[in-house]
């Protein structure tokens, strides 16, 4: 038997691979949705009931776990079973936010712990090219960020860099924080981005004069999305991108 002290994050992975987008940038494999049985879906509880107990053996100390997929809400009957499973822990879902429904956020506001990963590259269709998301998608995950603000459930935006977007950044943020002003200032919404980074497939990623100006920029602005988060910010002056990961 072994056990580690330190570990503050566990990550439950792929516990669906199903997802309803096909962004380009991804390389986690993705299949077609299909309903879950009833006896799969208890197959999953168990699943999860055994995830607690190991992290309970192996990991004591771990205060938060996150769930991400694929699209963790294909599957929402999944994302409520394990909110109540882990309900005691802090709890992070990673999602597109096209498939919440109200219901869900009141989920999360009834655990207390649980807080949103929203996967969001930009408010025009440009800066979103690698997702393929239309006005339509980004209205309804604007939505999303609406109820999860109003019902107080924290969110991280999770912003991808990429030559498309990543000229908009600072217009990006400006909206963001200009509409939700008072969140960012309770610490009710974050935005940590990153910079594209490929495994097994060249992306798109931004030119060297694109980085250039990102950090100029990055050194004087005076968003607090940024200036909130200054040391995660930071690490993108040394950003490398010949690093795979």
């Amino acid at each position: 038997m072994y056990t580690n002290d330190k570990v503050f994050l566990v990550d439950i992975l792929g516990m669906t691979n199903h997802c309803n987008l096909r962004c380009d940038y991804c390389d986690w494999a993705k299949f077609d949705y299909s309903p879950l049985t009833e006896s799969e879906k208890q197959k999953v509880h168990q699943h999860l009931i055994e995830a607690r107990h190991f992290i309970e053996m192996h990991y004591p100390n771990a205060q938060m776990i996150e769930y991400s997929g694929g699209e963790p809400f294909t599957h929402p009957e999944i994302v409520m079973d394990a909110l109540d499973v882990f309900h005691d822990k802090l709890f992070r879902v990673i999602s597109n936010a096209l498939l919440i429904k109200p219901e869900h956020i009141q989920k999360m506001t009834q655990h207390n712990k649980a807080y949103l990963g929203i996967s969001l590259d930009g408010i025009t269709e440009k800066a979103n090219y690698d997702r393929g998301l239309n006005q339509y998608q980004l209205k309804k995950i604007l939505k999303t960020l609406d109820w999860a603000m109003d019902a107080g459930v924290p969110v991280m935006l999770l912003c991808t860099l990429s030559k498309d977007n990543i000229d908009e950044f600072y217009h990006y943020i400006d909206v963001i924080y200009q509409k939700y002003q008072k969140f960012v200032d309770e610490g009710l919404l974050a935005m940590p981005a990153h910079m594209l980074a490929s495994y097994s497939v060249t992306h798109r990623h931004a030119t060297d004069e694109q980085i250039a100006r990102f950090k100029q920029s990055l050194s004087s602005t005076k968003n607090p999305l940024v200036t909130k988060i200054p040391e995660h910010y930071q690490l993108l002056f040394d950003y490398d991108r010949t690093l795979q990961c």
